[in-house]
Formats: structure tokens, sequence, C-alpha cells
């Protein structure tokens, strides 16, 4: 199996605490802050056992912490469909909510319980 690793942006925490590209430092670390992550691509350049081609988006946290498990839902509800994206950064939950940004729909995917549970029924059924 071949892989290519392919640098993304730097990650900077929010008031939050949720990893974020930080606008004003742009690619370079010419800035005084220090980044908290990193942002990459992998992608499966050939492989004998499995389909080539496959790409996924990773994210790196420098600071040990634990796995951002709601990140990762709300990639995967767009990837399966669950939340609709349209251009600009609105999604569109299950029962027609509309939310801004990814923090917000964040925030919408971990108070609701029925939607994380829809979200990783999709995951167990599609191969």
């Amino acid at each position: 199996m071949s892989l290519r690793f392919r640098r993304g942006s730097w990650l900077f925490r929010d008031d939050n605490g949720m990893l974020k590209p930080n606008a004003t430092a742009g690619d370079s670390l010419s800035g005084d802050k220090e980044p908290d992550g990193l942002e990459f691509q992998a992608r499966v350049e050939k492989s004998r056992c499995g389909p080539p081609l496959r790409a996924a988006r990773l994210r790196l946290d420098f600071d040990g912490a634990e796995f951002d498990e709601a990140w990762e839902l709300t990639q995967a509800a767009v990837f399966f469909g669950v939340v609709d994206k349209a251009h600009g950064g609105r999604y569109t939950l299950p029962g027609g909510k509309k939310v801004h940004g990814e923090a917000r729909l964040r925030q919408e995917i971990e108070s609701d319980h029925n939607l994380i549970q829809l979200i990783r029924s999709k995951m167990r059924n599609n191969p």
C-alpha cells in the first residue's frame, strides 16, 4: 500500500477550545501564536488489497488532547448525507433546521442525541 500525505492548514484553538484554521496566520508560522494542531489529507495511491485513490481528511492535535468526537461526527454527518451542506458554510439538519458555520453545527449535533444515533447508524450501515 502506498500512502501520500499532504499538509493542510495549521489549527489554532478559539475561545471555546475548538480547533480552527486561523485566517490571520495563513500558512506561515511567522505570527506570535504557536499552532495547536494540523489538518492534513491522507490518500491511498496504490493498494493490492483495497481500492486505490481513496482520501481522508484528518486532524492532528499537538496538545495530546482526547479524541475530538464532535468534529468527527460533524464530518461524518456531511459525508453520509445526514446533514446537507450548502455553499457558504450553511448546513441543513434533518427536519429542516438550518445552521450557519461548523461551530454551530457541532453544538447542534452535541445537543441532539437522536441525531448522534442517526449518524452512527448511517456509518455502521454504509460499507
